[in-house]
């Protein structure tokens, strides 16, 4: 149904939901994350109770549809694109 859209997602962790949405309707979401990773992939619980970036029960159901990406404007030059990483997910 939304196939032909993208999807800039810059929520938190409140947000997250709205894009899980969207993705299961078909947009391409994006996921932009801050250097140091979303505070979604700190919210409990956590799988075999390791509170670690990529184990967050509660990233994993929301973000599942979603590209994460993350980036830091600070390391942008003035002209240069943004630079860009895959966060494992």
């Amino acid at each position: 149904m939304l196939s032909p859209y993208r999807v800039l997602d810059l929520t938190d962790e409140r947000g997250l939901l709205c894009g899980r949405i969207l993705a299961d309707l078909g947009a391409d979401v994006l996921q932009i994350e801050p250097p140091g990773g979303s505070s979604a992939r700190r919210v409990a619980p956590f799988y075999r109770d390791d509170p670690t970036v990529d184990h967050s029960l509660f990233w994993w159901a929301y973000a599942a549809s979603a590209i994460s990406r993350c980036w830091n404007p600070c390391s942008m030059a003035r002209i240069a694109p943004p630079s860009w990483s895959m966060r494992a997910m």
